[in-house]
């Protein structure tokens, strides 16, 4: 089941939020005005919340990534004790 699918949305929606967030982060995402006010091109601010929540996810993913290089480390650790006691 697709995400379109299962939210009862349409794939181009999802398809264009897809293309959006890389660009423009969750400021993209929101609500713009249709008619006469297009901004398509200007860049939109993210307001204070999008910012801190998009700072979170950056922080967490920097965070798996020292977890992971620990592991990675405490292994060759252990293997390099290993290798000495043969």
């Amino acid at each position: 089941m697709t995400a379109a699918t299962h939210f009862d949305i349409t794939f181009s929606w999802v398809n264009s939020w897809v293309n959006t967030f890389p660009k423009m982060g969750t400021a993209g995402l929101r609500k713009r005005p249709r008619g006469m006010l297009k901004l398509k091109n200007k860049k939109l601010k993210p307001s204070a919340e999008e910012k801190y929540k998009e700072e979170i996810l950056k922080l967490k993913a920097q965070l798996h990534e020292t977890e992971m290089e620990r592991d990675i480390l405490k292994a060759l650790a252990v293997m390099r004790n290993n290798q000495f006691k043969h």
